[in-house]
């Protein structure tokens, strides 16, 4: 038998409103508890709900996983390793799949742990244009920290001004065209190191950390240290004029006058490659983040990409009618942006090589920078222009302007984690607030931009201990895990070409002691060759035919010869 019995939730005096909440139980005959059926279709309400809930919270998860995976998608990786003949090579080819895919799950899962988000300027109506907004206005209204950080350093003696960043953001570089070096802590607007090289500076860049700077200068590249101190100078690197640092392969790449694009490898001294470009001098360089292939912009307006492992360009397009002023590609490195003294600048998607759309600016763009969040900032004359999903779809107008007036603005460069613009030109440099620039939530892994000395040790021999090899910079990534079929002597022989040099052929002058002409007759001295070795022979013919004459003469007597003997 069962009896039913009602127990409220609240120790009050039974009502009605009491008694139509209260849950009723069944005491069954062995002892135990159970709910009723209205009960039980409540719960099952609710775990339909979670259940749901749940689901919902899954398919969030594994559309946040996709972000973290490395090459793609991970079921075509198991199919092609389920080939694979050898069992042991499958078996751990399987197991570390399954560890990247359960770390991406967890990055994925601690998204939630990051509530900040990125901010933008909004206009009220219609009407209002958020570029009208100047950056007075914004400086009226904004706190003490991002006031600190709008600086306008005016140096009217020094000319143009190039500018970088570290990784994290944390300290910047500044060079001049007249030879002032700096280096900051924007952090603190403390200045680590000043000084005047008297020397023309065409381009600064950062290396691993703030302890090395590359600067290239007029004649070679030079490094410096963190308090302002020349530890090397590359000679190979003549009139560098544009410098990229690979921060995971440790390779400074630069180019210069001569076309030629030269990859040093920073960690252990050695010259990995020298290309030659054969489209003369090349003042505009850029790398892809994805893939690390280099891109240099040439006066012709054509677009060449490089890898240190290849002789030749891995693409080559035409972008522009005129000569290229600048490059810059989107974090994800699937679209590049390149603009040219034509007055275009045009969005192009890498994985087909095509044009998207393309903008008319009043005057031609000189520097080009892409911010984390994908914002577009162009140096147009005095004036900058900054532009708002601009890049996978066309925009009707920009996002922000910035006009500097008198001055010409030489280099736009995107501090990272802060929304702040540094502004190269002619008269110093200034920094500019962009709001929802810079990411909010960093990976102090990556980059920290609270990094201490220790950290930054360690971080350090991590990233010699990862460095990846030259090898491996290819336009396609996920080709890296891929098995090449072919057989060792068709490897090698491309390899052979692929490493091929063209050597110049010396010319055949008169002139001088130790001319080119002279070099080369003592060159080809020891050489044996079919064509010296018949000469050889006939003048031992010829030798030994007037020796056979001379006996022959001596023999009939000395007037012999005069007189000759009658048939």
């Amino acid at each position: 038998m069962e009896d039913v019995i009602a127990i409220p939730r609240e120790p009050q005096e039974a009502t009605e409103d009491s008694i139509s909440e209260t849950v009723e139980l069944k005491v069954l005959s062995n002892g135990s508890v159970s709910k009723s059926k209205k009960q039980e279709k409540k719960q099952g309400k609710r775990s339909k709900d979670d259940k749901m809930a749940v689901t919902q919270r899954l398919k969030e998860l594994d559309e946040t996983k996709g972000k973290y995976l490395r090459g793609g998608e991970s079921k075509k990786r198991e199919k092609r390793f389920g080939k694979v003949r050898n069992k042991l090579l499958r078996h751990r080819l399987l197991q570390e799949e399954e560890r990247l895919k359960e770390s991406a799950l967890r990055t994925a899962r601690a998204e939630i742990l990051q509530p900040a988000e990125e901010s933008y300027l909004v206009a009220e109506n219609d009407l209002e244009k958020t570029y009208k907004f100047s950056q007075n206005e914004i400086k009226a209204q904004a706190d003490q920290n991002t006031v600190a950080k709008m600086l306008d350093l005016k140096f009217p003696d020094f000319g143009s001004y190039r500018l970088d960043y570290t990784r994290n953001g944390r300290y910047m570089a500044l060079g001049s065209s007249k030879g002032h070096l700096g280096v900051m802590d924007s952090l603190r607007n403390d200045l680590k190191f000043e000084i005047n090289l008297n020397e023309t500076i065409r381009d600064v860049k950062f290396l691993h950390n703030v302890s090395m700077i590359a600067v290239a200068q007029k004649k070679h590249l030079y490094i410096y240290d963190d308090t302002g101190l020349e530890i090397h100078r590359l000679k190979n690197h003549v009139a560098p004029m544009k410098l990229e640092f690979l921060p995971y392969h440790f390779l400074l790449a630069s180019v210069g006058r001569g076309g030629w694009l030269k990859y040093q490898d920073t960690s252990t001294g050695e010259l990995v490659a020298e290309w030659r470009t054969k489209l003369g001098p090349c003042d505009c360089m850029a790398q892809n983040p994805s893939n690390a292939v280099i891109s240099l912009g040439h006066a012709n307006g054509c677009l060449t990409m490089w890898s240190p492992s290849v002789s030749k360009p891995l693409v080559k397009m035409l972008c522009h009618k005129g000569p290229i002023r600048d490059i810059a590609f989107l974090n994800d490195g699937n679209h590049m942006v390149t603009a040219g003294l034509d007055g275009k600048v045009s969005i192009w998607d890498v994985r087909n090589y095509k044009r998207m759309h393309s903008y008319y600016t009043p005057r031609p763009p000189m520097s080009i920078g892409i911010s984390q969040t994908g914002l577009l900032s162009l140096g147009c004359g005095y004036q900058t222009l900054v532009w708002k999903d601009a890049i996978k779809q066309k925009a009707s107008s920009p996002y922000m302007r910035h006009t500097i007036k008198g001055q010409q603005i030489t280099h736009t460069k995107f501090r990272p984690y802060e929304d702040i613009l540094a502004l190269g030109h002619t008269g110093g440099m200034m920094t500019m607030v962009v709001p929802g620039s810079g990411v909010s939530n960093y990976d102090a892994f990556e980059a920290n931009p609270f990094q201490n000395a220790k950290q930054m040790r360690e971080s350090e021999v991590h990233s010699l201990l990862e460095k990846l090899q030259p090898d491996m910079i290819v336009l396609d990534p996920a080709s890296i895990a891929k098995i090449d079929q072919a057989s060792a002597e068709v490897i090698e022989k491309e390899k052979q070409e692929n490493q091929t040099v063209e050597v110049k052929q010396l010319k055949n002058k008169q002139r001088g002691k130790s001319k080119i002409g002279r070099k080369l007759k003592r060159m080809k001295a020891n050489v044996v060759s079919e064509e010296r070795e018949k000469l050889r022979k006939k003048l031992e013919d010829m030798q030994k035919a007037k020796e056979k004459l001379a006996d022959s003469e001596s023999e009939k007597g000395t007037f012999a010869a005069f007189f000759p003997r009658k048939s």
